[in-house]
This record gives structure tokens, sequence and C-alpha cells, in this order.
């Protein structure tokens, strides 16, 4: 078998990667080496250029000069001293061969009237013979070794400098278009400009570092290089882009960006598991892992493929952030940037779908703008269609947006103020990819290819043109919406909802159905059997002409180090923009103010 098949060893950690054996380095095998030994052992080969050289075949040299020191060596002699030569078959012996074959001597005669200047020294050449030294000629030295003059210029150059060991040099001199280790140095220096983090989650297994601006990339970050290095240098940088982007890829701990489609960690550990050892114990708990996500998915399909004329199904969901301003300067990849949030709202009945958005000084991701959304987008939608009695919600687990007590009260209270019945269905951790994140794609494909966006309003005109089947998106600044369900929720409802003998645990639950009695169910698993829960306070009462006085958010605070930063880059903003940046960081900004900014792009 060769060498170079590689063969997979089996880990003993079940989360270690399997890797193949390491290919050992044959030089011996590489056509130019092998080249290089049939030409230093005299044997024929092909040049660099494809010319066939022949081999080196022994000449018995009679005559070569007026001394006839070829007399000396007789047929035999001058064969095994051809012979000895050539099998040496290494370049550096052979010249070490040579060096002991020539001897310095001082010149004998001086011309007194000569065109050129004397000679300082005279070469000797011999070849030992039963132990003695016999000089020959330089005529009948290179004749019988069959070298030429151009080699023993080499080998007399080692002698001028009183080396008795030649040694090869071809191939080991220090090479000039080598990358120094200062530019290196200094390409670690400039990442550490670019602000980034650890992962949140994962920060206790890596050290790696996630660039906190999500249009760097690459090539943005080696052209910012480029300016980073005169500035630092005052010299231009000769660094090639490619060069550049091996070493990021090999050495560099940092990411531009934490992994977007959804990867359950369960199912990827445990496949190693079981490729490993195919009766580990997690086997089990991996086949009900599987079912479980069958069972989602065949629920799924039905609550959006099958509808019903009386039932509304709503998908639900945070996208990205998207950086306000978007610019095409490399002074952006080193400042933190003001955030603009989006929520995606999905109708399967009719496909409407839209965004609500609002900056990061408005609010938060939490569960009262999830409840605030939800609120408008459910509302209109029962009353515009009266005959609708039950609403299905989609939705990711996660427990500061989606799965928590504002979002079950909100739910519990909507559903007697409709006179619906809801069921908020969740899936299981990792396999979470949903409807909502497909809109995200669709808008993100045209942002990737726009370089600059310098106000949100910009960003609604894309949301609001890459779709127009079934119907263009809604997009809309929400900031108006936003209230305080939490606080106003507290005074209908009880801290924890109760059951006899029961307790309620929010993760634990895949399902949950809302009554408008003011009843709530929650399902274990998916075909399970529910457990009812009392959700409202005794002296509570709630009707459909209940109204609630619900209270605006505080305003988000933004530290200082993000307004400096985004006020650093106002050089590189357009004039009508401006003024709508610093409205912002003053904490003076509203729908009226992106209305007015609107108002001037559209001029």
């Amino acid at each position: 078998m060769n060498e170079s098949t590689t063969t997979t060893t089996a880990s003993t950690s079940p989360t270690a990667t399997v890797t193949g054996k390491k290919r050992k380095i044959r030089q011996d095998r590489w056509e130019q080496n092998r080249k290089k030994l049939k030409r230093n052992s005299g044997k024929s080969y092909a040049s660099q250029s494809g010319n066939k050289i022949p081999r080196k075949k022994f000449r018995h040299t009679t005559d070569c000069c007026k001394k006839n020191c070829s007399s000396s060596f007789d047929y035999k002699r001058q064969r095994e001293i051809f012979k000895t030569f050539w099998a040496m078959a290494e370049k550096p012996s052979q010249d070490t061969f040579l060096i002991s074959c020539i001897q310095r001597e001082e010149i004998k005669y001086v011309k007194t009237v000569t065109k050129r200047k004397n000679r300082s020294w005279s070469w000797k050449y011999s070849f030992k013979v039963d132990g003695q030294d016999k000089t020959v000629c330089k005529g009948f030295f290179l004749s019988l070794l069959q070298i030429t003059e151009s080699r023993m210029k080499t080998v007399l150059r080692f002698c001028k400098s009183g080396t008795t060991v030649a040694t090869e040099k071809r191939g080991k001199q220090p090479n000039p278009a080598k990358i120094s280790n200062v530019v290196w140095s200094l390409v670690k220096e400039h990442w550490s400009t670019f602000p980034n983090k650890k992962s949140h989650y994962g920060s206790s297994k890596t050290e790696r570092k996630y660039f906190e601006n999500p249009d760097l990339n690459v090539k943005k970050m080696f052209h910012a290089f480029q300016e980073y290095y005169f500035d630092k240098t005052g010299k231009q940088l000769s660094l090639k882009y490619p060069t550049y982007h091996r070493y990021f890829r090999e050495n560099s701990d940092y990411s531009f960006r934490q992994r977007k489609t959804d990867v359950c960690d369960f199912c990827t550990e445990c496949k190693i598991k079981l490729s490993a050892n195919s009766s580990d114990p997690c086997k089990e708990s991996f086949r009900l892992h599987e079912v479980k996500v069958a069972e989602y998915k065949v629920l799924r399909q039905q609550c959006t493929k099958n509808i019903n004329d009386d039932t509304l199904t709503v998908e639900f969901d945070y996208a990205q952030n998207l950086p306000l301003p978007k610019l095409n300067v490399s002074a952006q990849f080193y400042k933190r940037l003001l955030w603009l949030y989006v929520f995606n709202t999905h109708c399967f009945n009719d496909g409407d779908s839209k965004f609500f958005c609002f900056l990061e000084c408005d609010g938060g991701k939490n569960g009262n703008s999830v409840c605030s959304f939800l609120n408008d987008f459910l509302v209109k939608k029962l009353t515009e269609n009266p005959e609708l009695k039950k609403v299905v919600l989609l939705s990711d687990s996660c427990g500061g947006q989606n799965k928590n007590k504002t979002l079950v009260r909100y739910c519990a209270w909507l559903s007697v103020k409709m006179g619906v019945e809801i069921n908020h269905i969740f899936p299981v951790r990792g396999h979470s990819y949903c409807q909502c994140d497909r809109n995200f794609g669709v808008y993100g494909t045209v942002l990737k290819k726009v370089e600059t966006v310098e106000n949100p309003i910009e960003y609604l005109e894309i949301m609001r043109t890459v779709r127009h089947k079934p119907k263009a998106f809604e997009a809309e600044m929400s900031a108006h919406l936003l209230k305080e369900w939490d606080k106003t929720l507290d005074s209908f409802f009880l801290k924890v909802p109760k059951a006899k003998g029961k307790k309620f645990t929010i993760q634990k639950y895949v399902k949950l159905s809302y009554k408008p009695t003011g009843t709530m169910s929650v399902y274990a698993d998916y075909n399970g059997a529910p457990q009812n829960f009392n959700l409202f306070k005794l002296n509570a009462f709630v009707s459909k002409d209940t109204e609630l006085a619900l209270a605006n958010p505080a305003p988000v605070g933004i530290k200082t180090a993000k307004k400096n930063d985004v006020l650093s880059l106002m050089p590189f903003v357009k004039p009508v923009n401006r003024e709508w940046y610093k409205n912002v960081l003053r904490g003076t900004c509203n729908d009226n103010d992106s209305a007015e900014t609107d108002e001037m792009d559209s001029d």
C-alpha cells in the first residue's frame, strides 16, 4: 500500500476529532531531487528546459600537454579515478575531493610589461597515486573528470577562502520575498484594533473572539491594514492579499460572525460518540430526541400547511441586528455602531409578513417588545376576520424573548380579550429554523451588496422591495408601539401559575394552550396529556371590555464610548443625516424624527 494512504484512528475522547495518519515527507521521490541525483552521479537526465543530457562516459586521455602528464596514468588508473569521482553522487563530496587535488603556489615569473594585472598566485593540480601526489596539467584534470571550467571556478573560490570541506549553499540562501516578522506582528496588532468580544455561551470552551461589525471581511481588513501599515512605517505594503488571507486563516483567533443556521449540539455530540462506539449509552436518548424532532416537524407542518378557516397561524422571531451607519470606509470597522432591531411576524394564512423596527435606544429585545408587536399584528388580524376562533403561535424557545412569564400572561389576557383559543408551540432546541429566518435571508442577500446605509429608512425601503410574491413585506419604525406589559399585567395574574400538587416550570413545556375561560394547559410532549394551571388572581376580572393602561418604556441609555464612536463617523455621513444621529444620541429621537429624515432623503 502507498505510504500516502491515510488510516483513521478512533479517539478515546467522545468529542475528539478523528484524524488520519500524518504523511511522511519523501524528498527522495521528488522529481527535482531525482534529477539532481542522476546529474551528480553522471547519469543521463532531462534538464529543466526538457533537453536530454547524456551520461558521463569514460574517455582514455592520451594527449594533454608538452610534458605529456597523461603518460603517468594508464587506462586502468584513469578509469579508477573517474569512477571514484562520480560514485560520490553528491556535489559537496565531489567539490571536497577537487579541493584536495588543488594546491595554491606563488608565481615564479612576473612580467614587467603587461597589458593586464599579473596574477597573485597559480594553481597546481594533482592526483594521488600509491600515496603520492602526481602533478598534472589543468587540461588533463578537466578531461579525465569531465567537468567544466565554470565548476572549477566555484571550487577555486572555496580554495581562495581557505575552505577544506565544501558545502552546498544552493536553495539555502535567505528568501528576499519572505515577509518579515515585523509585518506579521503589525498584522496581529491591527486585528486587535477592531471591536470584538468572546462568545457569550462558549467562552469557557474556546478563546476565539468574534468581530462585532457584521460587514467586516478579510478583504476589507486587508485594505484597512495597507493604510495602517503606511501610518506606522511610512512605507507601502508589499504583502499580497492571498498571503494575508492564508495567514489569517491559519493563525488568527478571530471570526467574523457566529453560525447563522441552527445546529443541534446534542445531535452533533451523539453522532460523534456513536461513530466511535455504536453501543454508546447516548444511543437511546438520541433515538428519543430524533422521535421528538419528528413529532415537532409533523405538528408544525399540520399547523402551517393544513390551515382551517377558523385558525390563524403566525410565526415570529428577532433578526440579526443591523448596523447604523453602514459605510464603506475603513474607519467604521474600528467603531461601535448604533443597532437597529428587527422583529418579524409572518402569517401563514395569507402570506402577510411585517418587520417591526426600532433603535436600541428605544427599548430592549425582551418580552415587552415581543408582546407589543404581537398585539399590534394579532389584534388587527382578529378584528378584520371575526370568524377566527383559534390562534397558533410558533417561535423559538428563547427565554428572554418568547418563553417567559410576560408572554404567558399576555397570551392569557389576549385569549380572554378576543375570545379565541391560543396555542403556543415551541420547537426542539437546535431545530428552530423557521420561515422568519428565510424572510431575513431574503433582504440579507440584498444588504450584502449595499455598501452604504445611513439611516433606518433606507433599510425599510430595501425590506419593502425585496419580495413581491405572495405579497411585499411590510416594514415600519415601531418604537411608538413599545409598552410595559409586564408591570401592567401584574395586577391581574398570580406571581406563579398554580395547580394542586404541580409545579410550573415553563422551560419543560413544548406547548402552551390558553382558553377564553382564563385557564391554561401545558404539554411536556407534543402528543402528551395536558396539565392545567390557574393564572388569574381570584379578585381579578378580565373581559372583552377590559382596557389596559399601558405605560411607555423608559429610554435605554447608550454608553458614552459608543456615542463617541458613532459621532466620529459623521464626516463620512451626508449632511442631511447628521442631525438625525445627533438627535438620537441626545435621546430626542422618535418616529417623527425618522419621518423627517425620510422626507429629507426624498428631497
